[in-house]
């Protein structure tokens, strides 16, 4: 879009549907499906959108942050830790509450999980 227009109503109202989809909705992609929680949900959220947008001219994702704060589901800490440097390719720390073990002793098995 272009930055030194002033924008109509519904121009940023379909902004905002597209920014929200890629940050909520195609999160939900990256999670197992089943047995999250919606703190899981927010870090992959987190990732996703530290991802996507390397630049983030618009300080969005210190906004999230500070919303996430406010509502008590992040503490400041866990912020600071947020936004520390990491690799792409850490792994979160997911409260998965099965054996992978169990998972893998049969097909049947692996289907219910």
């Amino acid at each position: 879009m272009d930055s030194g227009r002033k924008k109509t109503a519904s121009q940023a109202f379909y902004y905002a549907i597209e920014k929200m989809q890629r940050v909520a909705i195609q999160t939900l992609d990256l999670l197992p499906p089943v047995d999250i929680t919606f703190r899981d949900y927010v870090f992959e959220v987190l990732r996703m959108y530290s991802i996507a947008n390397l630049n983030d001219v618009h300080k969005y994702f210190d906004l999230i942050l500070a919303c996430f704060v406010k509502r008590k589901i992040l503490t400041r800490y866990e912020v600071n830790k947020l936004k520390e440097p990491s690799n792409l390719y850490d792994r979160l720390d997911l409260k998965v509450f099965h054996e992978i073990d169990s998972v893998f002793r049969s097909r049947a098995t692996a289907y219910r999980f």
